[in-house]
């Protein structure tokens, strides 16, 4: 069985059809495209139609009705992870968990990633707690334990917890 990823979140329905508008929870963009399959609440929908924004798009999906879409406000929605492509960025999933490294020195863990419009903001829980929002170059490179930040970019953005 393809293991799914969370690629999304309900943000709200839109318009009287039953469709839904989504916000990514990508660093890059997640290509919600026609035909491909997503799960909300454990179930299966097929995408029949993709509009609005490539921040914020508004999408038709199989089976769904006004009731139905009512009640998916704020609900997670996932991919196949064999669907998913990136043309840049990471996946949060693919980030949560792992050692935050700079200049070769571990910080702490990533525990939390959180959208705030602007930006991703990543939390690293460590002997000095922080966060930094994912500017572009901050992350130089993710691998099976790690996340490597830019030691410059990550002094640039930085922000500790008092």
């Amino acid at each position: 069985m393809d293991k799914f990823i969370e690629v999304g979140i309900v943000t709200k329905p839109h318009g009287v059809k039953g469709l839904l508008k989504i916000k990514g929870l990508t660093f890059g963009n997640y290509n919600f495209e026609i035909g491909k399959t997503l799960k909300i609440d454990d179930v299966c929908y097929k995408v029949l139609s993709v509009s609005g924004t490539k921040d914020e798009p508004i999408l038709e999906l199989s089976g769904l009705n006004f009731d139905i879409a009512q009640n998916l406000k704020n609900k997670s929605v996932f991919a196949p992870r064999s669907d998913t492509t990136l043309k840049s960025g990471y996946f949060w999933v693919d980030l949560i968990g792992k050692n935050a490294v700079s200049d070769g020195k571990i910080l702490g863990k990533i525990d939390d990633i959180q959208n705030f419009g602007s930006a991703d903001v990543i939390y690293v829980l460590g002997e000095k707690n922080f966060t930094a929002p994912s500017v572009s170059g901050l992350i130089i490179e993710v691998n099976e334990t790690s996340v490597i930040f830019d030691k410059q970019k990550l002094s640039e953005v930085i922000c500790y917890e008092d």
